[in-house]
């Protein structure tokens, strides 16, 4: 029994060690709708560590990330847009087995009301 329950635990951390160098989700195949179609190019430069969802009657609504980078990274505002964006939040849905994904969100320090960002 103890040795089932060591190799059981051997499996589990080797699992978790393995599987920590890669996205859960392999977006390379995935269509893109109404953003930058070469996204599963981009290189991963932090991981969210936490996720926090307000309704709207709250004193802080919205969506708020917590990840390495946040203070890190530069607002940067590309060509024709009014203002500058730090990241966005993308969503994903699978249809008929198909990954459907597109950025929604845009976050930075001055488009707040887009997202809280933590």
């Amino acid at each position: 029994m103890i040795k089932r329950a060591l190799l059981i635990l051997g499996v589990l951390s080797w699992t978790s060690s393995a599987f920590a160098q890669r996205d859960q989700v392999d977006i390379s195949t995935a269509v893109v709708w109404n953003s930058p179609a070469d996204v599963a190019s981009w290189s991963k430069t932090t991981s969210i560590t936490a996720l926090t969802m307000r309704p709207s009657n709250d004193n802080e609504p919205g969506l708020a990330f917590t990840f390495p980078a946040h203070a890190t990274w530069p607002d940067y505002t590309p060509p024709g847009w009014d203002g500058p964006i730090q990241y966005t939040v993308w969503a994903g849905v699978k249809i008929n087995g198909v990954c459907n994904i597109s950025g929604i969100i845009r976050c930075g320090a001055s488009a707040p009301q887009r997202g809280r960002r933590s």
